[in-house]
């Protein structure tokens, strides 16, 4: 196992946690101005 592909593998993983807590927050502020 390269040193170099587990840092790409856990970069990846760390936008999808990036995008998806994005898109949590706009879902709240989207619930928020629709009460």
């Amino acid at each position: 196992h390269d040193m170099e592909e587990d840092a790409a593998m856990s970069l990846d993983h760390y936008y999808n946690l990036i995008k998806m807590s994005s898109l949590v927050v706009r879902l709240h502020n989207d619930l928020g101005t629709s009460k």
